[in-house]
């Protein structure tokens, strides 16, 4: 039996200047721990299998029962994300995948670091010939 391909990452860097960044501070400012678990959370369950997650009830359920919140307070922190942009709120609203140029740039690094041949081919919001 040939061993499948791994798409997904075993791990993802976090930038020393995470909290310095625009975004997640006012998404600290406004949910506390509680939005920036959620958005961590949300970058470990996107890279784990590639460079998107398709956003359905069962990812609102799943998350709320993993980080014990409420599924309404998830809603509401996930359209406060996509609002700032921390994930492309097109995409979301459209086609209800959640990435973000900054996740598949990082996938794109990372893969080639792992010399693995998996591109960014859905939903694409880079030039995958840049990175």
């Amino acid at each position: 039996m040939a061993n499948r391909t791994k798409s997904g990452l075993d791990y993802f860097p976090l930038d020393v200047n995470f909290f310095s960044d625009i975004k997640c501070r006012k998404l600290l400012k406004k949910y506390g721990s509680d939005g920036i678990t959620l958005y961590i959370y949300l970058l470990c369950r996107i890279y784990e299998d590639s460079y998107y997650l398709e956003i359905d009830d069962d990812l609102i359920f799943f998350t709320s029962e993993s980080l014990k919140l409420d599924e309404n307070h998830v809603n509401e922190m996930l359209s406060f994300m996509l609002k700032i942009g921390i994930f492309d709120e097109n995409l979301a609203r459209e086609k209800k995948i959640l990435t973000s140029k900054g996740v598949q740039i990082r996938y794109s690094e990372i893969a080639k670091i792992a010399r693995r041949k998996k591109t960014i081919e859905n939903y694409s919001l880079i030039n995958v010939q840049e990175y």
